[in-house]
Parts: structure tokens; sequence; C-alpha cells
């Protein structure tokens, strides 16, 4: 387009700096934004919009803040892009600040908005000021749905409480594998191990497969429970659902076994995960959980030393 000299528009360049912001390429939004400057169409509210989101997503809030600022008009766009940058870094005051001057605009928060600000008080372990958005969000008729209840779910959680989060967790009416995972990992957390295990009995009744997160706080539940049969349960569901090449997974289930006194399970866990040598670099933590379980396996010791060796 430029190559044929022609010139971009605010909407041209509104979308190119979507574009960016979804590639989180900072780099080359710079590039627009200086175009931006150059023909003057900051002043556009989408364009200042898509900068400011663009920058909030790269992780560079205090650009964000600046384009923000000098925006002659936001948005309810731009509002929830600051507050979802400065959610992201776990500045919960800066959140809060932000969300008091908007509720002194005549714009309307919704759901999305009390969703961020959430987030920015988990991110932080604000409980109190969690507290409040949450009966702020009860005044103005926000129901628990997937939005608000998973971000109250994970702020509870990460604020160590699991009543309240348990509590919110049975309001809503159909929790996703993302709310479900927050609720058990909460509970494993807090020591429930017991209750991790009846929820995700629970789970798969509803008919939801795990991911990566739901199993690595059901693995950290197994070792505490110590039962061989549900440890070895949880071991086939990492299987099933193909996260046996996760790293941590891997090496979760290899201390899980070494932690219940199963060294010949641990030891096969290990061997099938890592017999390649080349894939052997990134696994001192699992070889030396392996070491400890079995500090008289030749095979294991063999491994150490070539490891040792290797870096």
């Amino acid at each position: 387009m430029r190559g044929e000299g022609i010139r971009p528009n605010e909407f041209t360049l509104a979308t190119a700096l979507k574009a960016c912001a979804k590639r989180m390429d900072s780099k080359f939004g710079k590039q627009l934004h200086a175009e931006v400057i150059k023909i003057g169409v900051l002043p556009d509210v989408y364009v200042g919009s898509a900068l400011v989101d663009l920058y909030a997503k790269c992780g560079e809030v205090e650009y964000a803040d600046k384009v923000f600022s000098l925006m002659p008009e936001q948005n309810a766009v731009s509002w929830n892009a600051l507050l979802n940058g400065y959610a992201q870094v776990g500045d919960s005051e800066q959140v809060l600040r932000l969300f008091c001057r908007m509720k002194e605009t005549e714009l309307k928060f919704n759901k999305f908005t009390l969703s961020t600000v959430l987030k920015g008080c988990a991110n932080s372990g604000d409980l109190r000021h969690g507290q409040l958005v949450h009966t702020m969000g009860v005044k103005i008729g926000c129901e628990p749905d997937i939005y608000i209840g998973c971000s109250l779910v994970d702020m509870y959680s990460k604020c160590g409480q699991v009543d309240d989060a348990l509590k919110v967790f049975l309001t809503i009416k159909n929790p996703d594998i993302v709310t479900w995972s927050a609720m058990i990992s909460c509970l494993d957390q807090q020591g429930k191990k017991q209750e991790a295990a009846e929820l995700f009995r629970l789970m798969k009744h509803k008919g939801l497969g795990p991911n990566q997160f739901t199993l690595a706080s059901l693995v950290s539940a197994a070792t505490d429970l110590g039962d061989p049969l549900y440890c070895k349960s949880i071991h086939a569901y990492v299987y099933k659902y193909g996260f046996d090449s996760e790293i941590l997974l891997s090496n979760a289930l290899i201390t899980m076994y070494m932690k219940i006194d199963l060294v010949s399970d641990s030891h096969q866990a290990f061997m099938c995960k890592y017999t390649p040598y080349e894939e052997l670099r990134p696994l001192a933590v699992a070889l030396q959980a392996l070491m400890y379980a079995a500090p008289a396996d030749v095979e294991v010791n063999s491994l150490s030393a070539r490891l040792t060796l290797d870096i």
C-alpha cells in the first residue's frame, strides 16, 4: 500500500494496530504510532484506543497510559484496555484508581470491566478491594456468569479464601474448564486434597475433560493423598489427554511416585519420558528427584554422570 504511494487513513491505521496487538508486535506498532503522529490522527478515538490496547497487551503500560492521557476522548475500549494492562502486571492500586476515575465519567462499566479489575486484585492478592468489587457487581446486578464468576473464583483462590471461592463457584450455572481448574487448584493449594479430588470427579461427571493446569493440581493432591491407585489413575489421565509431553507434569509425576515410595514407577516414568540423550539437558530436577529415591540404581547414576559431564 505504501509502495503504491497511498496514504493510510485512521481506519487503516486502527486496523493495522489491532493486528500488531494480536501478534504482540510492539516494534512494528511503534512504527505505526510514528505514522499516526505524522499524519495527525492521534485524536481519533479508535486509533487512540488501538494504541492503548497494543501497548497494554505488550506489557508496556507506561506507553499505554501516556497515549490514554493524550486522547481528547476515551471510550469503553480504551478504558478497559488500560485497566487490563495494569491488571496483567499486578498493579491493583492503579487498576482501582483508574476504575474509580471511570466511574466518575458517563461511561457505564460492564462485566468485562469488573472482570479486569478483579484480575488486578487477584494478581496482587488484594482481598479487601476484591471484595468491594464483588459487592459492587452484586449491586449493579451482574450475575456470576462465566466471566465474573471465573474472575471471582480466581481472586478468592489467590487470596486464600477457599470457602468464598467455593460459594461463588457453586452459583455459576455452566462453569468452563478454566473455572473448574481454578477451583480445583484453590482446594489443592489450601490443603483440601480430598475435596479437590471429589470436585474433579464431579467435573468428569459433567462431561468436561481436564487441561494441564487441572492435572497439575491433581498430581499435587494425589501426592499428598498417598493412594497409589489414585496416583496411577491421575497418571493415566495425563496420558489420555495428551499432556505426557509437558515437562512440568512429567517431573511432578516422577516426584509423586518418589514421595509415595513407588520407586520403580518413578524410574519407569523417567525412562519413558527422558530416554533419548538429547532430551537430558532440561531434566536436572527430575533426575535429582529420582536419584534421591533410588541412590543405588546403576542406570540412574549413569544417566546422572552423563548429564553432569554434558552440563
